[in-house]
């Protein structure tokens, strides 16, 4: 078995601890949808962090229409 446990996880209030993560269904920016090539920002609404990403171009020729996202934080 190569991965073991070798502690019990620190109390909340200590440096170690990470935030809950948000749990918002639109956290992340909405994926499998058509842009134009440009850049873009997406924020979330429960959170509000902001997300920029950048549509760069067809990634098929066969494919016309379908863009090539690059995230970006």
């Amino acid at each position: 078995m190569p991965t073991r446990k070798i502690r019990d996880l620190p109390p909340k209030d200590s440096h170690w601890s990470l935030p809950v993560p948000c749990q918002h269904p639109e956290h992340n920016p909405p994926g499998h949808m058509v842009f134009e090539p440009g850049v873009y920002e997406h924020e979330c609404p429960g959170c509000g962090r902001k997300f920029e990403f950048i549509v760069q171009g067809t990634w098929c020729s066969n494919l016309q229409g379908m863009n090539n996202i690059t995230a970006k934080e």
